[in-house]
């Protein structure tokens, strides 16, 4: 999974987990990464960056949950987040 950092974070957390239990969790900056995503809606110098996550976790129920969250505090043209390449597979 990918998780896409947009524009002008200052030191939110941004967290990805399976089933309820994080397995990523970092505070992210607008000064890291580069400008991927066209103009720039947050402020001059905020950066987008994409993080490249993964997980390997024991399952054995019928259903998964597969979240991605941030504790963002400014509306979404000024700091914002997607997430890209989801797989989920069974073995």
């Amino acid at each position: 999974m990918a998780y896409i950092k947009l524009d002008s974070w200052d030191g939110e957390t941004a967290s990805a987990a399976v089933d309820g239990v994080t397995f990523w969790s970092e505070g992210l900056y607008y000064y890291d990464g580069a400008e991927v995503c066209g103009w720039n809606r947050g402020y001059e110098g905020s950066y987008d960056e994409r993080h490249e996550l993964s997980a390997t976790v024991a399952h054995s129920a019928d259903t998964i949950t597969v979240s991605a969250t941030s504790a963002l505090n400014q509306d979404a043209g000024d700091e914002s987040f997607g997430i890209d390449d989801v797989r989920v597979c069974l073995r």
